[in-house]
Parts: structure tokens; sequence; C-alpha cells
């Protein structure tokens, strides 16, 4: 199903973006793993490739903020260029604040929010008319429990998770007339 697509993942050098990447790559695809940290990044890449069995795919790097909507454009196009257009887009970035509310200094909720959601935001507005220039594409947005229940210590994680539900639950609904671009939650 994956073999020779082309699959983006943000968060792509730890946790389940880099969990995902290792089984994809497994499967034939051709990845382009983003993540702020390029030498992450590097280390990703090296340990995915060393255990893949399919020496037709690629794994490409691209350090990039989700949160800056212009490094994600300028990443997009750099993405394209190297691997080709997207199949698939995997927005796996994330980040957890957490501490009582009162504690939670409102730099912690944009900085959550700014990562969490608009990352998420930005890549899918990054990628939309690449999938409608093609006539394809899918979007998995990575979500959590907690954008559904509301958790103890978590309120800027929640919020930013919530948002993440909200904005998938809409683009499914508003792209589903297309018929070419499907979108799904991962909680």
């Amino acid at each position: 199903m994956f073999q020779g697509k082309n699959i983006i993942i943000t968060g792509g050098s730890s946790g389940i973006g880099k969990g995902r990447a290792l089984r994809l790559a497994h499967e034939g695809a051709n990845l382009a793993l983003v993540a702020r940290d390029p030498e992450k990044l590097s280390l990703t890449r090296d340990e995915i490739l060393s255990r893949s069995t399919d020496p037709g795919s690629r794994v490409e790097t691209f350090s990039c903020d989700v949160a800056d909507a212009g490094n994600v454009e300028r990443t997009m196009n750099d993405i394209a260029e190297k691997i080709g257009p997207p199949d698939w887009l995997i927005n796996s970035a994330g980040i957890l604040n957490s501490d009582y509310f009162e504690n939670q200094p409102l730099a912690e909720f944009r900085e959550t929010m700014n990562t969490n959601f608009f990352g998420t935001l930005h890549f899918i507005k990054a990628a939309l008319p690449l999938f409608k220039k093609s006539g394809t594409g899918n979007i998995i947005n990575i979500s959590s429990v907690s954008g559904v229940i509301g958790g103890f210590g978590h309120a800027s994680y929640c919020a930013s998770k919530f948002a993440v539900v909200g904005l998938t639950e809409t683009l499914r609904s508003e792209l589903k007339p297309d018929h070419s671009i499907a979108g799904t939650m991962d909680t």
C-alpha cells in the first residue's frame, strides 16, 4: 500500500513520528522527515536506513519549526523538489507542557498551541494545493485522548489537541466532496 508513496512525517525524529517512519520505510515508502533538530533527524535517518529491507526507499530530512508558517512553506517546496509531491501527510509534531493551570504562563500556552495546533494547520495549508494539483492525498493528524477528554495538569496540551480534533473533523467534512483527499485522526 505504501510502496513508492511519498510520505511527510512532522515530528519524524522521535516518538510516534519516528515509530511510524520506521514502519513505513519497511513498507517501501519514500519519507520526508520533518523536525527542528537536524542532528536528531540525521540519527533517525541513519537508523531507518540501517533497518530498512527495501533498498529503493528514500529517507530525506528537513529541519523545520512547524510553528513558523513561512518555514513550513519553504520546507514543503524543498520536499516537493527533493522527493516529489506528497501522497500522505502525517502531522505528528507535538510538545507537552504540564503544570497546574494557574502556574502555567501564557507563553507556554502559546508555545504549545503554536506547535501542536498551528504546526498541524501550517502543514495542511502547505500540502493541500499539492494534493489538489495531483488529484489525491491523505492527511493523518495525530491527536491524543487529551483532545477529547481534559486531563489534570495538562490545560495547554488538552486545549491544543482539542483544536486539532476540531480542525480534523471540519476538514473531513469539507474535503469529503472532493473524494480525492482523505483525512483522518489518530488519538
